[in-house]
């Protein structure tokens, strides 16, 4: 679905949100188009992080990368259990004018337990048949040229 995106920086950037839930984890994609300041490209990925960072109790940072030697393209992954009792996981990348920003919220009805009672509800490795396999799996081709570019 076609959206926009605000930052402290501009508001109104396009972009485009495709988002589905099963078993209780909402499973989301952004793209947010940065061809007008792609320049900023980093400043737009470190302020989404520190946005997601300031939602609650930070778990776990890493900073993973697409495809291997010159062609990589590195991001930063968060887990955070958040104020609202959920848990998301998020990998940001930059590449090419685009802000990419995928997401796995997983929701107090699924059960377990919360931070503050312990317990883990992070999303396990999917079956191939569920939406976080489908974006993890088009991961690449998401990053990949596009033919309008």
């Amino acid at each position: 679905m076609k959206a926009t995106y605000d930052s402290i920086y501009v508001k109104g950037l396009p972009s485009f949100v495709i988002s589905a839930e099963d078993d209780h984890v909402i499973y989301k994609m952004t793209v947010v188009d940065l061809s007008t300041r792609s320049d900023m490209g980093t400043n737009f990925l470190n302020e989404a992080a520190n946005r997601i960072e300031r939602d609650g109790e930070v778990l776990f940072t890493d900073f993973p990368h697409v495809y291997q030697g010159a062609r990589s393209v590195f991001g930063v992954t968060l887990v955070v259990d958040r104020n609202d009792g959920s848990r998301l996981r998020s990998s940001l990348y930059h590449h090419r004018g685009r802000l990419y920003i995928a997401e796995a919220i997983v929701l107090p009805a699924r059960g377990g337990c919360d931070r503050r009672t312990g317990g883990d509800r992070s999303p396990r490795s999917p079956s191939a048949g569920t939406p976080w396999s489908w974006a993890r799996s088009g991961r690449a081709a998401l990053l990949a040229p596009t033919r309008d570019r």
